[in-house]
Parts: structure tokens; C-alpha cells; sequence
């Protein structure tokens, strides 16, 4: 009882969302009827009293939230925090470095990292979301600390910042040959020459594959002393309180290759059944004139899963065929807004989700929609019935990028 009511507590503050007592029963106690999960919430709303949190709660005979004003302080608040910062900052490096190195500094590890409830399936998928969109955020983070100090040549900071990065996902090659470059233009050759060992034996290792061909010609440069010298130095050197005067170019950097790996989360148990639903899905999705589809259906049903499964189908298809979907050339992506309750949070999250970090001037949603514009993708939307006022910038992507279709899925329907 002691771990559900911290996982009660933790979804209540994390959320920061009004929350019907029904809707919590059903994710906390799946496998009870309604009337015995109920129960079950009563008495775990009264183990958080016992613990004294009932004061940072807000608790009616319906639903329960956590006080507005609650003296709460939340590491995963600061690290968004900081990134609003940062996104809303000009692109000038100086004045994003300090929210960039604090940003780093509250990411100690991954959210909620080693707590799981076996019973709570979908509260176990909302953590996986959390969690991956959390990482998303600190490896583009990381990925900007690797750029200042690189700009500057303090090749030292800039290979801590970039080992961190890797640490996130040792299989990620570009990483290491991003490694390998800083080591090289540090005059490391020897431990460029190591990364390069290393990526080896953990591609061979974990995915039973060699390098690529860029990466093994990068370590011959490097071996045999091709590698090009850094660029000429910024004149003004960087500190943990300072940063050069020049900017991170582009106001919105989408690292988005032709053709992309699928964004789609790794499910850690197998999908069984609704293979009519997964095939009606694909068959209006290839429909040229189906830009929009809604899956809707009462919450735990099993949206999500139908939504990412007939994904993963779309991107099997195409692998087993050996070529790239030219409906969805820029890949399949999929935008969890569990907890996101306003426009400016579905922007963010559209746009983590992809990859892209907003710098710079320009209104992001401007931003959003002129990069959307040539893109053919599918973006699937999961949990949409609490953006209401989000139809719009549906309205607006479905306008303006004719390329992209949307996969959502909702409480209720959309009514578009």
C-alpha cells in the first residue's frame, strides 16, 4: 500500500492535474471493479494522511489534485524550468549557459528511475513516457553544452558534457564519433582511437552489427593524422558562469536524417490480438484523403497501445520490404501528452518528440508549423481529451503541412 500511495502521490505532483476519483481508481487497480478500486483509493488517500501529505493535496468526494500553492519543490519542474529558460532566451550562448549547466546539474537520473507497479499497466506506460521525454530534453541539453564548449575549444568540458551524452545511449554511433572528433581535436588521439574500439564492441555486442562507414573513415583519419585541426578559438573563454558571444545557429535544429529511425517507444510486453483494428488503422492511414484519424475510447481501454502497435506495424512493413514509406519519408513519431494541459505544452512536446530544440527569436508554435510545412510524417498524439483548446493547432498542422498525417488518441471525440 506504502508503494501506491508514493506512486499515487508522485502522478498527483508530477501531473499538477484535477483528477476524478473513477479515473484514478481505474489506473491504480485495473483488475477491480469500480466499486472496490474506490475503496482501495480511500484507503490509500488516508496512508498519505497518515504521512502528513494530505496537507499538499486537494481532496473532494470526486476528484483530488494537488494544491496550487502546495510548498512543493519538483527536480523535474526545475529541469523544465530551465529549458523554458533556454528556449526563451536570445541565441546568445552567454546568457542560456547558466540554465543549460543547471539543467545538467538537477538531471541526476532517469525519472523515477527503479520504480515500477507490476499491477498498473498503464500507470507503467506513463512513466515510460515521462521518462523518455525527460531523456529526450537532457540529451538535446548535453548536446548544446557539447556545442558552446566546443565553439571555444575547452575540449575538456566538452568531452565531460559528450561522455554524459553517450552514457544515455551507449548505442547511439553519432555520439561516438562525436567523441572521437573532441578527443581528436584535444590532441587525444590515443583515447579517440579507444572510442572507436569501444563503439565497435558495443555495436557487435548489443546489436550484432559493424560500424558505419563514416565512422570507421573518421577513425582512419584520425589513425593516420587526416583529421582536419579545429577551427580558430572564440576570443572569449567560457566558464561555469560565461559563454562565447556566438549563438547555437538555427532557431529550430531538427536532427531529423533521410530516412529517420521510427520514434516509437519500445514496448516491453507483446501486443496480442486486435489485428482488424491494427489493419482498418493502416488501411485509412494509406488513404490519401485521411489526414486525420481518432482512436476514442474510455481511459485504460487500451488506446496507446493499438495506436503505437499498428505504428510499429507501418514501420515493420516497410523495413521487411526494404523501402521507405513515401507517405511517412520523415518518419512515424509518437507525442505522449499525458501531462500536458495547454497549446504551448502540445508545441513542446510535438517538438521533443521530433528531436527539435526551439532557440532563438520566433514565436515556437511559427516555428513548429514552417518546419512541419515539407515533412511527410505521422505523428501520433496519445491522450488528448484534456487539450480541448489544442484543436486548433491540429487545425493549423493539418493546414499548413499537407504532408503530415495524425494518428490521436482520446477520451473523446474531436469533433473536426
Amino acid at each position: 500500500n506504502l508503494r501506491k500511495a508514493l506512486a499515487l502521490f508522485i502522478y498527483l505532483a508530477h501531473t499538477r492535474q484535477t483528477h476524478t476519483r473513477d479515473s484514478l481508481a481505474t489506473l491504480f487497480w485495473p483488475d477491480k471493479g469500480q466499486r472496490t478500486a474506490r475503496a482501495n483509493l480511500r484507503r490509500i488517500l488516508y496512508d498519505l494522511g497518515q504521512l502528513g501529505l494530505d496537507r499538499l493535496l486537494d481532496i473532494s468526494t470526486e476528484t483530488v489534485c494537488l494544491r496550487p500553492n502546495a510548498p512543493l519543490w519538483l527536480d523535474t519542474e526545475e529541469f523544465d524550468k530551465q529549458l523554458v529558460v533556454v528556449s526563451a532566451t536570445p541565441s546568445d550562448t552567454e546568457s542560456k549557459l547558466p540554465h543549460l549547466l543547471r539543467a545538467s546539474e538537477i538531471y541526476t537520473a532517469d525519472f523515477t528511475a527503479g520504480f515500477t507497479l507490476p499491477d498498473c499497466p498503464e500507470f507503467d506506460d506513463w512513466q515510460f513516457f515521462q521518462r523518455e521525454e525527460l531523456r529526450q530534453a537532457f540529451a538535446a541539453t548535453l548536446q548544446q553544452l557539447v556545442h558552446t564548449y566546443e565553439t571555444v575549444q575547452q575540449w575538456e568540458r566538452a568531452i565531460f558534457f559528450a561522455r554524459r551524452w553517450l552514457a544515455l545511449d551507449p548505442l547511439e554511433e553519432p555520439v561516438h564519433c562525436r567523441l572521437m572528433q573532441l578527443y581528436a581535436q584535444a590532441s587525444q588521439t590515443a583515447a579517440a582511437l579507444r572510442q572507436y574500439e569501444e563503439c565497435v564492441r558495443i555495436l557487435a555486442g548489443e546489436m550484432d552489427a559493424p560500424p558505419a562507414q563514416e565512422t570507421t573513415e573518421l577513425y582512419d583519419a584520425i589513425r593516420t593524422r587526416r583529421f582536419p585541426p579545429p577551427a580558430p578559438a572564440r576570443d572569449r573563454p567560457v566558464t561555469a558562469g560565461s559563454a562565447p558571444a556566438a549563438s547555437i545557429p538555427h532557431p529550430l535544429k531538427p536532427p531529423i536524417p533521410r530516412p529517420p529511425q521510427p520514434a516509437l517507444p519500445v514496448q516491453t510486453t507483446p501486443f496480442v490480438g486486435r489485428s482488424h483494428e491494427i489493419d482498418e488503422i493502416i488501411r485509412l492511414l494509406a488513404d490519401p484523403n485521411c489526414r486525420l484519424l481518432t482512436l476514442v475510447g474510455p481511459g485504460g481501454i487500451g488506446k496507446s497501445r493499438l495506436s503505437l502497435a499498428a505504428a510499429q506495424t507501418i514501420v515493420e512493413s516497410s523495413s521487411s520490404q526494404a523501402t521507405e514509406n513515401p507517405a511517412f519519408a520523415d518518419g512515424l513519431f509518437f507525442v505522449p501528452l499525458q501531462s500536458v494541459s495547454t497549446t504551448s505544452g502540445m508545441v513542446a512536446a510535438i517538438a521533443d518528440a521530433l528531436g527539435w530544440r526551439f532557440f532563438g527569436d520566433g514565436e515556437p508554435r511559427q516555428h513548429l508549423l514552417q518546419t512541419l510545412r515539407d515533412r511527410q510524417m505521422l505523428l501520433v498524439l496519445d491522450n488528448f481529451e484534456q487539450l480541448r483548446q489544442g484543436v486548433h493547432l491540429v487545425v493549423e498542422i493539418l493546414e499548413s503541412a499537407p504532408g503530415v498525417k495524425l494518428l490521436i488518441t482520446s477520451r473523446e471525440s474531436l469533433d473536426l
